[in-house]
């Protein structure tokens, strides 16, 4: 029954946005906890069909954020190791294509301890 109550809040939630159309992205909140209840509602045994009615939002949408929103509890950075010589120095690979080239070690981490 639970996870009934925090359906029809969730329907709430998004229907207090408005209607959504390109361009207009639902806020980072809503969309972790519109995740999350899709997972454990899926991990129940839950269709995915009937998961989108519930919340009166697209099937595509409800699967492309459930499979691609990390756990709350997921590390923001991943442990890496250095291995041999760049001979351009690295390149960081970040997020939403960011990309770092020509940095040495020392600089590359004082650069994620910035952004930290």
């Amino acid at each position: 029954m639970a996870a009934k109550s925090t359906g029809i809040v969730l329907r709430a939630a998004v229907q207090a946005l408005g209607e959504r159309r390109a361009g207009l992205r639902y806020p980072n909140e809503i969309r972790a906890r519109v995740a999350e209840y899709v997972r454990q509602r899926r991990g129940d045994g839950e269709q995915l069909k009937a998961i989108a009615a519930e919340l009166g939002m697209r099937r595509q949408l409800l699967r492309r954020w459930s499979e691609s929103e990390p756990a709350p509890d997921a590390p923001a950075f991943l442990p890496v190791s250095v291995v041999g010589d760049a001979p351009h120095g690295l390149v960081l690979h970040g997020p939403r294509g960011i990309r770092v080239e020509g940095l040495d070690v020392d600089a590359l981490a004082a650069l994620l301890v910035r952004l930290g």
